[in-house]
């Protein structure tokens, strides 16, 4: 059904644009579109564009030439009437809306020119590490698969560079990894304007657009000044409250006594006290935000492996390990085993901001945690490369040595709570707030599409305002 919901939408905006919309030669490509309809919003752009006399270019895999269609392998009869009914589906779509089909093709090895001096490292490990991570592959496997992804992310370079360079924006959604990566490389290449879009959880049904890989890049500014620090100080408390919708999933309203009567046990026998809050394997562990250490598994082993018995480790395990993500690889599985670490399990009713003020110092190797830790006064270390570590108070070393030096570092001048909530919450108003895009009918990302989306038809100002404000950056 959500399939038909986005069909309707997206050629309503397309024939109202031909019928009412003055003409214009708009030139875009949208990245390889995987077949669901939680990415939507390129084709809803897409069809603005066509409807208004302008071209929408599809890079797709649509005829199953790559090795890998996808981050995930799912395999079965089902699965494959399931892969062929979205193709026709998306077939059918494209031809209704006039896009150009770009269809990705796997090339013979004397034509994939132009790849030599490419960088496809960042997509092919990312995707590795989400396949691992993900019960897809065996480790003994990573090898074959990934010379499998180079050889795509090479075959969708090669198809679609010379429609990249000449259009005028790329367009698509925040998951970079093998089928988005080399589009990311042909604009890069090309110097063609390339914007992503993706959510943020303080957003609710709302987005920004930033304009290199989303996980490591501030939001553009639009333009939008007003000011919204106290709305930033209500999302803050919200977070802290476990009032938002990601938090609800979680099912946690306070931490057991009993189990924080166990850590404080725990640390007691320690001169110096470490949280760490890793975000799950299969969602977080992305390439491109790997600074000193490689990889969030690295991270943590080399913190536990180098730290002196005298120093006590605390790991909660997200939540999400035990709700949205349970199907997949734990964290745990990867953890080296040490006399002065604590394992929280996901499911331990225990609230991550209170382990995080029994602790001295709490790490954070990528995620929003960073910013409400920051914002509470906790020390916090954020050894990696994110949007995060521009927010004020965070500690964002550069080498080993700085990372162990914020840890060993007894004295180390944090601002008082007031001056920590005031700076913390001006800087969430300035980086986010003030670049929120939204329109009736958007479905945050990675949320399924009901017939909410429909919403879109009666609130075309708003999209529009959107769309117009995408155009012109």
């Amino acid at each position: 059904m959500s399939h038909f919901y986005l069909g309707i939408v997206a050629v309503f905006i397309f024939f109202r644009a031909k019928l009412f919309v003055k003409k214009d030669a708009k030139n875009m490509t949208i990245a390889p579109v995987r077949l669901s309809s939680s990415h939507y919003l390129e084709i809803f752009v897409g069809a603005q564009v066509t409807g208004s006399g302008g071209t929408c270019n599809v890079i797709l895999d649509i005829n199953n030439q790559l090795n890998l269609s996808d981050v995930t392998l799912s395999v079965g009869p089902f699965h494959v009437v399931k892969q062929s009914m979205y193709k026709k589906f998306y077939k059918t779509l494209f031809w209704l809306l006039k896009f150009e089909v770009v269809a990705v093709k796997k090339l013979s090895e004397d034509k994939l020119r132009e790849t030599d001096k490419v960088d496809f490292s960042s997509h092919v490990n990312s995707t590795l590490r989400r396949l691992l991570f993900g019960g897809e592959i065996r480790e003994d496997e990573c090898g074959r698969y990934e010379n499998l992804l180079l050889d795509d992310c090479k075959s969708i370079f090669c198809c679609c560079v010379d429609t990249v360079s000449e259009t005028d924006f790329v367009f698509f959604t925040h998951g970079i990894y093998s089928l988005w990566g080399p589009v990311l490389e042909a604009a890069r290449v090309s110097d063609t304007k390339l914007i992503i879009n993706g959510s943020l959880p303080y957003y609710g049904a709302g987005f920004y657009l930033a304009t290199d890989a989303f996980q490591v890049s501030l939001p553009i500014d639009i333009g939008n000044r007003a000011d919204q620090k106290s709305s930033a100080v209500s999302l803050l408390q919200r977070r802290l409250n476990l009032e938002t919708t990601d938090q609800k999933t979680f099912n946690f309203t306070k931490s057991d006594p009993d189990k924080l009567d166990e850590i404080k046990r725990f640390y007691s026998n320690f001169r110096r006290t470490i949280s760490i809050f890793p975000n799950c394997l299969w969602d977080g562990n992305i390439d491109e935000r790997d600074t000193i250490f490689d990889g969030l598994v690295d991270c943590i082993n080399y913190t536990i492996k180098h730290a002196p018995l005298g120093i006590g480790i605390c790991i909660r395990l997200h939540p999400a390990e035990a709700t949205l993500w349970k199907s997949f690889e734990g964290l745990k599985n990867h953890i080296v085993s040490s006399e002065n670490v604590l394992i929280v399990n996901s499911d331990a009713d225990l609230i991550s901001h209170d382990i995080a003020n029994l602790s001295d110092i709490s790490i954070v190797y990528d995620g929003i945690m960073a910013i409400e830790l920051s914002y509470t006064g906790n020390m916090v270390v954020v050894p990696s490369k994110s949007p995060y570590t521009n927010c004020p108070g965070i500690i964002v070393p550069t080498s080993k040595d700085d990372f162990w030096n914020a840890i060993e570092n007894q004295n180390q001048n944090v601002e008082n709570i007031d001056a920590s909530r005031s700076a913390v919450s001006q800087w969430v108003s300035d980086t986010y707030l003030t670049t929120l895009l939204d329109f009736p009918g958007y479905v945050s990302d990675g949320a399924p599409i009901s017939g909410r989306i429909l919403r879109v038809m009666f609130s075309m100002p708003s999209f529009l305002k959107f769309y117009k404000t995408l155009v012109q950056l």
